[in-house]
């Protein structure tokens, strides 16, 4: 679902930069999807695994990239859009309003998905996560500088919304481009509510 609104919010083409992309498996989807991407991470051994990894996917530019500190070095909004998953849920306040100004230098949109409030700690997490409320993702960005924050939803859903139309369930599949970002603007507006995800575009 990231990946869908991330493709609905920028044009096919555009330069996008993911911030802690790991070993940038967004990324490469983005550019199979025709996106110049930049994959960007500030451990050097797991973005040498990431390139190593990437070799089939041409469009994708790797470089080291310091979340605190992505506008050093540029002079002005060089991406159409940042996107990063999982990223931000494991810093303190004053670090991710910082996180989002030094975003918000260089692009005019952000798009991110983190686990909320309704996220259980299990052993598969770090430990260091915070599950806050979409509500307070919305303040942090706001105060990182951002007017507009939208909020949708996203993925792993409870297990009683099984019991709900199944319409609800069926994830857009490709097609006729107006009926599926219909069909996806109808399954984020219900997912926010329930889901453990959540998507946000800032801009």
């Amino acid at each position: 679902m990231l990946l869908d609104r991330v493709m609905i919010e920028v044009p096919k083409g555009g330069r996008v930069l993911e911030a802690g992309c790991g070993l940038a498996f967004l990324s490469k989807l983005l550019s199979d999807a025709g996106y110049d991407v930049t994959a960007g991470d500030i451990d050097d051994d797991v973005l040498a695994a990431a390139e190593r990894l990437g070799l089939q996917a041409p469009n994708v530019s790797y470089r080291k990239a310091d979340l605190f500190a992505l506008a050093d070095g540029h002079a002005g909004r060089d991406y159409d859009a940042i996107i990063h998953s999982g990223v931000l849920e494991h810093f303190e306040d004053d670090q991710i309003v910082l996180a989002f100004e030094q975003q918000r230098a260089i692009t005019r949109k952000v798009v991110f998905k983190i686990p909320n409030i309704r996220t259980t700690m299990t052993p598969a997490h770090f430990g260091n996560e915070r599950f806050l409320s979409n509500q307070k993702w919305v303040a942090l960005a706001q105060a990182g500088g951002f007017g507009h924050v939208a909020v949708y939803g996203g993925d792993s859903l409870p297990h009683w919304t099984q019991l709900l139309p199944s319409v609800l369930h069926q994830y857009p599949r490709a097609g006729q481009k107006e009926k599926r970002q219909r069909l996806f603007e109808t399954l984020s507006s219900w997912r926010q509510f329930v889901s453990r995800h959540s998507i946000f575009v800032c801009s």
